[in-house]
């Protein structure tokens, strides 16, 4: 009763046509279920997280869009501990996404995850930022 990622992966990430497919049909629903649930928010801000937040359009909907970046060789360290995959897995699922230089220049802010800046201050600043702007 649960999808196998893993397995999914294994089959679409080296085939676009699959990828495309998969992604018509996941992400209209997956768009449609986080816009229902953005609306139900009582809080000063809420924020929504999508890996294709620009490949799927959906920043267009947002008011800021936060970029969390790390080097590519960190990513794909933390991606096989994560997935317990292959370099070559991980490599096939970045060519299939935006390049990260490029998806950072569309961003409004920027969080470094590169393990020479700490995290947790950056978010809290934009936090505060945030609930400036909410007034």
């Amino acid at each position: 009763n649960e999808l196998n990622r893993t397995f999914i992966s294994s089959v679409v990430f080296g085939k676009k046509q699959l990828l495309d497919q998969l992604n018509a049909v996941v992400h209209p629903v997956s768009i449609s279920h986080s816009n229902t649930w953005m609306q139900s928010q009582v809080s000063p801000y809420a924020i929504k997280e999508a890996a294709l937040i620009f490949e799927s359009g959906v920043n267009k909907s947002l008011d800021y869009v936060i970029g969390v970046s790390a080097p590519t060789n960190l990513r794909i360290q933390r991606t096989i501990i994560r997935d317990n995959s292959t370099v070559e897995k991980v490599l096939e699922r970045i060519k299939n996404q935006m390049d990260e230089e490029s998806k950072m220049k569309w961003c409004d802010h920027v969080i470094l995850n590169d393990e020479m800046h700490l995290v947790v201050p950056q978010v809290l600043a934009l936090h505060e930022q945030f609930l400036v702007r909410a007034g």
